[in-house]
């Protein structure tokens, strides 16, 4: 459990340090800003396509090893070409495979463990994301404003380097499936149309968010009294309050369309609100409205899926919701890339403006149709 626990602590942290410096250290080369969206679209279409090829995998301490190894490698071609723009495409698709291959493996071996060991391995694996992801952009930015990229791609070279070591020493799991235990759960949840629904409003939410991984960073290094670092504390503060306070909101304010309209709205004046980042109040307000409202249509929305969806069902079903925030955030970085050569702060009104209306035409047409998954599966 302690080396699981580890390498996650330390795999989420270079992962959040990695999305909020990646976009600067690609300006560095002097590429346009929407060349920063192409390699973060590189980044999680691979991230999504391995793993989905993972889900039909057995889980096995090579996979790991081999994706602990990928990011050592695409860390080392960051650091010796990190002023050649063209390695970045590479090393985009080298870390997006890892990023694909480490956590759900990390997940699946803890859930091999002992019954009474698992429960407590999952906490501290959530409790690490969550620490790694708040505070590991900040971190990374002071070094990278304060020092230089190469001292912090050194530390980032050094903390692979012990993940992968550490990885050697990790107990593999017993159980023989990975994230979909049935493919035909799989061809049956295709067909689905009220579970794709979800995983649609998902992808709508996911988008604004999409854009701050891809071009926040840049946004915000040229907004005074802003920090891309301050920035990802606040949206994963209030991302983690809003998976506590859905518990207690009334049961009859549990309305889906209500519910889904709030969130959209939140996150439309958390994203439109970053043009006026330079404004302190303001930038901490809708820092902290984005993080919440995507904590809340994420858990919101799961729960809905876990209660309309039959129990055989439900690993197919969140493995394959996982993916929409990935797709978002490569759609998010490619759709986007043209228009933040005109101006950078105009994705972050587009993309909430679209979610919300689309989102709303949706409900409304959608909802009178809805029928339970579980009546589906009976």
């Amino acid at each position: 459990m302690k080396q699981i626990f580890t390498i996650n602590m330390l795999f989420s942290f270079l992962f959040g340090a990695l999305t909020a410096i990646l976009p600067l250290s690609i300006l560095m080369t002097g590429a346009a800003s929407g060349m920063s969206g192409n390699v973060i679209g590189i980044f999680m279409i691979a991230l999504f396509v391995t793993r989905i090829i993972l889900m039909f995998l057995n889980p096995s301490k090579k996979i790991l090893l081999l994706g602990c190894l990928l990011f050592l490698i695409g860390i080392l071609l960051w650091l010796f070409f990190y002023h050649v723009l063209f390695v970045y495409f590479l090393v985009g698709i080298i870390l997006g495979i890892s990023v694909g291959v480490i956590p759900p493996l990390l997940i699946v071996f803890a859930l091999g463990l002992k019954k009474e060991e698992a429960g407590k391995s999952l906490s501290w694996i959530n409790i690490s994301q969550a620490a790694g992801s708040a505070f590991a952009p900040l971190l990374a930015e002071v070094v990278f404003k304060q020092f230089s990229l190469v001292l912090l791609l050194q530390i980032f070279l050094i903390m692979s380097l012990t993940i992968l070591l550490i990885s050697f020493f990790i107990q593999p799991p017993v159980s023989n499936t990975m994230g979909i235990s049935n493919k035909s759960d799989v061809k049956f949840l295709l067909k689905d149309r009220g579970f794709w629904k979800y995983c649609f409003f998902y992808l709508l939410g996911s988008l604004s968010y999409g854009c701050a991984i891809a071009y926040g960073p840049i946004l915000l290094s040229g907004e005074g009294g802003s920090s891309i670092g301050l920035f990802y504390f606040l949206f994963w503060l209030f991302f983690v309050i809003s998976q506590f306070l859905i518990r207690k909101i009334p049961q009859h304010i549990h309305s889906e369309p209500i519910n889904l309209l709030i969130c959209f709205i939140l996150m439309f004046f958390g994203s439109a609100g970053l043009w006026f980042a330079n404004i302190q109040i303001l930038f901490v307000l809708c820092s902290s409205s984005f993080g919440f409202s995507f904590g809340f249509i994420t858990i919101f929305l799961q729960k809905t899926i876990a209660k309309s969806i039959a129990d055989h069902l439900q690993t197919s079903a969140f493995s394959l919701f996982s993916l929409m925030s990935y797709l978002a955030v490569g759609l998010s970085g490619f759709i986007f890339a043209p228009i933040v050569n005109y101006s950078i702060k105009l994705p972050f009104l587009i993309s909430p403006v679209f979610s919300l209306i689309f989102a709303a035409i949706l409900i409304f047409f959608s909802w009178p149709l809805k029928k339970a998954l579980n009546e589906k599966s009976m």
